[in-house]
């Protein structure tokens, strides 16, 4: 009897060993140093281990008196993140193992220990300028026609892989990374491709229709000559899958001379008739899940249709999860303002720290309309002259326009030019941290402009109000002018 309960504690802890040795596998740990003065902490996030985003977890690690950090955090396979430092942004790979030592100086970043190649490789890929942003930047700049634009993208496409061989031959890149490197690599340059004539037409003011379109556009506009499960691999696949259908979508209802087409039907139906499998899957679920979170819409249509043939664990569960999120988020509705509001902090124009609920309670009495921004955001520098009008038609409602920017104060221009595009220098605050504030975080606010309104007890109407535009110099009020008049009334 006694061998036999050894025996079973024994096999017990095995057990247990077991399974700590595999949560332990999946786990990156990054320490480093950061020599940047100032910086408080040193964030990951935009994790991308999965063919779809599911949310965008935060990992802080806070930075000692010595400039010292460490953290671990799990992974699931090869994936790009970005790493953030004060208000200098660095791309990343991880991959579980990973133990890797960094270096941050302002833009400079450098790596040690395991996972360092990959991570070395991306720095000098970006310091030769050969990463997308890079590649965006040239084809914009220059407005190049879309064959003109294909032979660029051919010779920047031969750079880069020709820097990833010549890279290989002399450090010990993990083939694995290699290979999830071309896949992605291969996927954007197909991308631009299928993408760019829309944009193209958009720069230069002309009809989608009249742009040329390349045989390699017309092959790889059909959806079998991109759609493969091997490319499920590559986080970059259902975003580009994705625009390739609202693409397809947008050339249906403009052939429909009767006008009688629904892009939202057509969308369905190529889905549902010309994808099948994991793939099918991913895309229904991420249409779900952007359904959810910024249209704030249950499509019960597209929900029972998903869950009809949903099989893929993790497609799943990001269905429900987004929509356990959008319920959430509902029920905050005219409720007291929720404590992760209350907390977020911000910076006023003298450089003085308060907490959004101090901000809100001040204004209580006045409804509140909200404009969260940036100043690198084009959207957002448009609306403000609209902005600034629907102000001045509501002077004498008790209304307060109020603007959130998410910059950071980086060379002492910050309210100056703040100042200068939103033409004025009433209710001006900034988030101490950015999109990764409290409120940022809690709401999964990954995009500026974002609007919202308050009523005049301080509690949250609408997370997704109306942007100003054009409608406020009607002569009959707009949705938005009828919206904050109607509360100002009660």
């Amino acid at each position: 009897m006694r061998f036999f309960s050894f025996l079973l504690v024994a096999l017990l802890l095995l057990a247990a060993c077991n399974q700590s040795t595999k949560q332990n596998s999946d786990l990156v740990k990054i320490q480093g140093e950061v020599s940047t003065p100032g910086v408080e902490k040193v964030v990951f996030q935009w994790l991308r281990d999965q063919p779809i985003r599911d949310g965008n977890t935060v990992y802080k690690a806070p930075v000692d008196s010595s400039g010292l950090f460490s953290i671990e955090f799990p992974v699931t396979g090869m994936a790009s993140a970005q790493v953030s430092a004060g208000n200098y942004f660095y791309n990343i790979a991880l991959k579980p193992g990973d133990d890797l030592n960094v270096f941050i100086d302002k833009d400079s970043i450098t790596f040690d220990g395991i996972g360092a190649s990959k991570n070395n490789f991306l720095t000098g890929l970006e310091k030769s300028g050969l990463s997308n942003q890079s590649f965006f930047q040239k084809i914009y700049t220059e407005r190049l026609r879309p064959s003109e634009m294909e032979v660029q993208l051919d010779s920047f496409m031969e750079q880069r892989i020709a820097l990833l061989e010549t890279y290989t031959d002399s450090n010990a890149i993990d083939p694995e990374f290699e290979d999830y490197f071309s896949l992605n690599s291969q996927i954007f340059g197909e991308t631009q491709i299928i993408y760019y004539p829309a944009i193209y037409s958009r720069m230069m003011r002309i009809s989608a229709d009249s742009v040329e379109k390349t045989p390699d556009y017309q092959r790889l506009t059909q959806l079998n000559n991109f759609v493969s499960e091997d490319k499920l691999k590559s986080p970059e696949f259902i975003s580009g899958l994705n625009r390739l259908l609202h693409q397809k979508c947008a050339a249906i209802t403009r052939a429909d001379t009767t006008g009688q087409s629904d892009r939202e039907q057509v969308y369905n139906s190529l889905v549902l008739d010309s994808l099948s499998g994991r793939v099918q899957q991913f895309v229904l679920a991420s249409r779900l899940r952007d359904k959810y979170h910024y249209e704030d819409k249950h499509d019960s249509v597209l929900y029972k249709a998903f869950n009809r043939l949903a099989s893929d664990t993790f497609a799943m569960g990001v269905v429900e999860r987004s929509k356990k999120k959008f319920e959430d988020k509902q029920a905050l509705i005219g409720a007291d303002l929720h404590e992760e509001f209350v907390q977020t902090l911000l910076v006023d124009t003298a450089g003085n720290e308060l907490t959004f609920g101090e901000m809100i309670d001040e204004l209580k009495g006045k409804v509140v309309y909200l404009d969260m921004w940036s100043l690198g955001c084009g959207p957002c520098r448009m609306a403000m002259p609209y902005s600034k009008k629907l102000k001045e038609k509501m002077k004498d409602d008790a209304v307060e326009f109020v603007y959130i920017t998410t910059d950071g104060e980086r060379n002492g221009n910050l309210w100056k030019n703040v100042f200068d595009l939103c033409q004025t220098d009433e209710n001006q605050y900034r988030f101490k941290d950015g999109f990764n504030s409290r409120l940022h975080q809690f709401m999964e606010i990954n995009w500026v402009p974002c609007y919202m309104i308050f009523d005049k007890e301080g509690k949250l109407v609408n997370y997704n109000a109306d942007r100003p535009s054009k409608a406020v110099e009607g002569d009959k009020p707009c949705q938005l002018e009828k919206e904050l008049r109607l509360l100002a009334s009660k």
